[in-house]
């Protein structure tokens, strides 16, 4: 086992802290768990057999499964995203109702929260960091609380609906647990945390906030192509739908997401078509080649801006190629290392570990003690080794106590894959080492110049989620008596 936990560990640091040589090779997420996973298998620590049987299992819940659907899903709320629709929304709403400070930190929040929800909280991320950054740099005031209130916003109405969260995804799929019967447990322990996020986000940064901010709609976010805009917006409602049906015909979800994806897909080809068609017309018209602009991960208009914004914004060359923008904003990057975590985290439990952690979790027998103790270990394990690999183990745990275990019950189970759940969304709101999704906030607030350090975020977390997590499962335990 000794090989296989230094294994998980080297996974795991190349998430957290990747390492460039030279120009074109990082030693990331992409790269290491391909090498190491290599380097066990040549050194005989693992089979192609135990590969194939972690990833391919004969039965409903086969990691594969799990990976389909989550990147469909990604695919599809990006090719969304790419149309300037989430940007577009965000900036006005917020130059719309942000005239003070606490107001501002409220919009922000509730709409961090609810793009989560049709999204993902990697998503969020992606679109609203830099808008608040734009919006702190022409109103001179620090963003930093309007960045903690997105960030907490995301990471708290992200565990509302399975596919919110790629850890939800993993233990949902683990687990058994369908698209309706998940949200009929999980809307009151979203409630509660999203409600008590705000209250604590408010007093923890009453004194930090502007009573007055001045705010101006010359927005630099637009969005492309209208109807671009509005078929992806309501594909996007669609598959959502197709979701709840989905459950109640017996349709797996990660059939519905692929064949989402598809479709998308085709409506990606056939804009990419069209804006190909319109720049050789305008291009035979004018004689000359046309060329736009556009903020990385964040909005697709065409605005007008000055040189310095664009030297502040960090833009890049854009291309009227949806199907290429939308694939290549996928964080295709992290497939290896969930590949790798499955792989890893699936030898450590078969060596021992999962049943240990399960005689432990499951050593009382009532729910409510179940629910608190798995909730408190998944999210102090979560920022040890990251989400994604914390939520494969204990799901893997608690199969193997629900499946072997005298004395455990169903519902028992049922209890600690949903105390799991809140953990694995909230512990990004402990520290930034508790998801990917905050170290590649920090990494994006770093080359904005925007410095919130390791000791910072967790001054603020350590004020604000141990309190949410706990009444979250207080509320898990209440929906499940």
């Amino acid at each position: 086992m000794a090989f296989l936990l230094v294994a998980l560990a080297i996974v795991v640091a190349s998430a957290v802290r990747p390492v460039r040589i030279g120009r074109y090779l990082e030693l990331g997420p992409a790269t290491v768990p391909l090498l190491v996973l290599g380097g066990l298998l040549i050194l005989g620590v693992i089979s192609f057999e135990n590969v194939a049987q972690s990833l391919f299992a004969s039965n409903g819940n086969s990691a594969w499964k799990i990976i389909v659907l989550f990147f469909c899903v990604a695919y599809a709320s990006t090719s969304t995203d790419i149309t300037g629709l989430f940007d577009f929304i965000a900036y006005h709403l917020v130059v719309a109702f942000g005239g003070s400070g606490r107001r501002l930190i409220v919009v922000v929040y509730l709409l961090a929260s609810f793009l989560t929800v049709f999204t993902s909280n990697d998503i969020v991320i992606l679109t609203l960091t830099p808008i608040l950054f734009y919006v702190g740099k022409h109103a001179k005031v620090d963003v930093r609380p309007l960045l903690f209130a997105q960030f907490f916003g995301a990471n708290t109405l992200s565990m509302l609906l399975v596919v919110g969260n790629p850890t939800n995804i993993i233990i949902a799929g683990f687990l058994g647990i369908g698209f309706v019967p998940y949200l009929q447990v999980m809307w009151l322990p979203t409630l509660t945390a999203f409600v008590l996020n705000l209250v604590l986000l408010l007093l923890v940064f009453r004194s930090k906030l502007p009573h007055r901010i001045e705010l101006h709609p010359d927005s630099m976010f637009s969005v492309r192509n209208w109807a671009d805009a509005g078929i992806s917006a309501v594909l996007l409602a669609v598959m959502f739908v197709f979701f709840v049906i989905a459950e109640r015909t017996g349709v797996e979800l990660w059939l519905v997401a692929a064949l989402a994806a598809g479709v998308f897909t085709l409506e990606d080809t056939v804009f990419t078509v069209y804006y190909a068609a319109r720049r050789f017309r305008a291009r035979s018209q004018n004689g000359r080649k046309h060329r736009a602009r556009l903020m990385p991960g964040a909005t697709l208009g065409e605005p007008q801006i000055t040189a310095e914004d664009e030297k502040e914004l960090q833009l890049i060359p854009r291309l009227d190629n949806d199907l290429y923008l939308a694939h290549m904003r996928v964080p295709w990057k992290i497939l290896p290392f969930i590949v790798a975590c499955f792989v890893l985290v699936d030898r450590i439990t078969a060596e021992g570990a999962g049943a240990l952690a399960a005689d432990w979790l499951f050593a009382t027998g009532t729910n409510v003690s179940v629910i608190m103790r798995t909730g408190s270990f998944s999210a102090i394990l979560a920022n040890l080794i990251v989400n994604q690999p914390m939520s494969i183990f204990v799901s893997r745990a608690i199969t193997l106590a629900s499946d072997g275990m005298a004395g455990v019950s169903q519902s028992a189970a049922r209890a600690a894959g949903f105390a799991t759940v809140i953990a694995s969304n909230l512990a990004a709101n402990l520290t930034v080492m508790g998801a990917l999704a905050g170290l590649m906030w920090r990494r994006i607030l770093d080359k904005k110049g925007i410095n919130v350090s390791y000791r910072d975020f967790l001054s603020v977390g350590l004020r604000i989620t141990p309190l949410v997590l706990a009444a979250s499962l207080a509320a898990l335990a209440l929906v499940l008596a």
